[in-house]
């Protein structure tokens, strides 16, 4: 797994970082900037982790490394406060990179870094990203694209498509969302 998962217990001057993280060489990192840390996958973790304590919940390039995201979401919803949020960073399918070597060459290569990083177990658009939210019962609160790569040949298909595919610009999608709290 080539993300972080970072949790965040109360803003301020109390507050708490926790942090989980699969890899060696980057637990050994995370543990020098983590109040609590946790070295092994997400899912083993989830019994160590105090219910209803996490102000901010940051997947960074992670839910797309895991076999059932979903489930990830959907434990985060009891980690939560009343007021915490899930924020996450997720490659973009659609991206044009992507497309290109999809459309021309009628075939695609995982790689060792990026989009098609040969550790991805799943991956997803824009729209599948925030149908996955609000499946898992969340309100998504923010939903943009990040890491653009505009040229003039993008911006052109935008233009002659009314928008269509200004998703493809991005190289990935940040959300913030929180769960839907039924009293």
């Amino acid at each position: 797994m080539r993300g972080r998962l970072v949790l965040r217990v109360s803003p301020g001057p109390d507050r708490e970082i926790w942090g989980i993280e699969l890899n060696e060489a980057a637990a050994a990192m995370a543990r020098e900037r983590c109040d609590h840390f946790i070295e092994g996958d997400f899912f083993s973790a989830l019994a160590q982790l105090p219910v209803q304590s996490f102000d901010c919940i940051v997947f960074n390039d992670v839910l797309e490394h895991l076999p059932e995201p979903w489930k990830a979401l959907n434990a985060c919803k009891n980690l939560c406060t009343p007021e915490g949020v899930v924020v996450s960073s997720i490659p973009n399918f659609r991206f044009v990179g992507n497309l290109k070597e999809i459309i021309m060459e009628r075939d695609f290569r995982y790689k060792e870094l990026g989009i098609l990083d040969i550790t991805h177990l799943r991956f997803f658009t824009s729209r599948s990203i925030l149908r996955m939210h609000k499946e898992c019962g969340y309100e998504v609160l923010r939903h943009e694209g990040i890491r653009p790569c505009k040229t003039f040949m993008t911006e052109l298909l935008i233009l002659h498509s009314f928008g269509f595919f200004r998703d493809i610009l991005y190289k990935q999608f940040a959300t913030v969302a929180k769960p839907i709290r039924h009293e």
